[in-house]
Parts: C-alpha cells; structure tokens; sequence
C-alpha cells in the first residue's frame, strides 16, 4: 500500500501497528500550497518573502506536528522468527491458539478412532477367548481319560493279582487245614485202640 510520508508522519499513532511495516521510502518531491489566481497573485509575493524571511520558524512549526518516517532496518522474516518465541507477541499468541486447536483436535480424533478399534475388536476377541476356552475343555476331558484309563488298568492289574494271591493262600489254608483234621484224627484213633481193646 502507497501512502504519502506527510499524510503518515501526521497520523503517526495509526500506524504503530506491528503488522503494519514501513517497507521502503521513495524519494519523491511534491509540493504543497495554494492555488491563487487573479488579484490574489500579489498575496504571492507576499508568501514568498514572509517564507524567505521565516523559514526557520516555519519549519519549527511544521516539526511540531509532522514526524520523520523511517524504514524498518529488521526484515520481516527475522521479526516474524523472533516475535515467534515472545510470549507478549500476538503471533505468538496466534500461533499458539492454532496449535493448542490442532492439538486438541488431535486428540479428540485419536480417542474416536480408539473407541471405533475397540468395538471392532472386541467380537474378535471374545471369539478367540471363547476358541480357547473350548481348546483348554478339550485338553483337560482328554487328560482327564487318560487318567481315568490308567487308574483302571493300574486297579484292574492290582485286583488281579490280589485275587491271585488271596485264591492261592485260601488253597494253602485248605491244605493245611486238612491236614491239621488228618493228623487229629489219627491222633485220637491212636489213643482210643488201647482202651477198648479186650485182652482174654
């Protein structure tokens, strides 16, 4: 934007905004006054030696209500940059209101996006869960047979052979038991013949 340095160095307040710069100064001469025509020509003359007699004062005058404009020595990139790291810069203040958005936005999509991965995953889940749980049932009624087998061979070879053992100490208690009621008798064979034997 083009604007004159003496409408600017009048209205300097209006242009203390920091996003407005002073990019470059041309060297333009104009001039400023009254157009006269007519009998007013003399007042002319009039101008022109007043001027000339009282150039220093009019120039203390105009001091007093116009200020020198001068170009901005930092450039915009290095102003922009180290206004970045200011906490009192309003483009800090901006940068950081858009960031602190962004993260916040961020955020937001991130724990949508997780609740949408967990509802999804969680049938999956609950299937291999329940595939699992059928593998370990398995497993454990196929351990439980296997046990149960062995134990009733284990009690069926014990049984057997028990029954083994107690048909040959019954056999063995007949026998002697027999033979116990044997040697008694004739025993009592032995001493009965005496007694009733008759001697003529």
């Amino acid at each position: 934007m083009l604007i004159d340095t003496y409408e600017a160095g009048t209205k300097k307040d209006q242009f203390k905004d920091p996003h407005i710069r002073i990019h470059t100064i041309f060297d333009y001469k104009s001039t400023y006054g009254v157009v006269l025509a007519g009998n007013s020509t003399k007042l002319l003359q009039c101008s022109k030696s007043y001027m000339q007699a009282n150039r220093n004062e009019m120039f203390e005058h105009i001091s007093k209500f116009i200020h020198s404009i001068m170009e901005d020595n930092v450039s915009e990139s290095v102003e922009v940059a180290s206004g970045l790291f200011d906490p009192n810069n309003d483009v800090f203040r901006y940068y950081m209101c858009i960031t602190g958005a962004m993260l916040v936005v961020a955020i937001v999509l991130g724990l949508i996006w997780e609740c949408r991965r967990k509802v999804r995953t969680r049938p999956e889940a609950a299937q291999g869960e329940g595939h699992q749980d059928r593998l370990k049932s398995k497993e454990l009624l196929q351990e439980m047979k296997a046990f149960v087998g062995e134990f009733y061979c284990t009690f069926k070879a014990n049984y057997s052979r028990l029954a083994q053992k107690h048909r040959s100490q019954l056999r063995s208690l007949k026998t002697q038991r027999a033979v116990r009621e044997s040697g008694t008798s004739n025993w009592a064979n032995f001493r009965l013949w005496p007694k009733n034997k008759v001697f003529y």
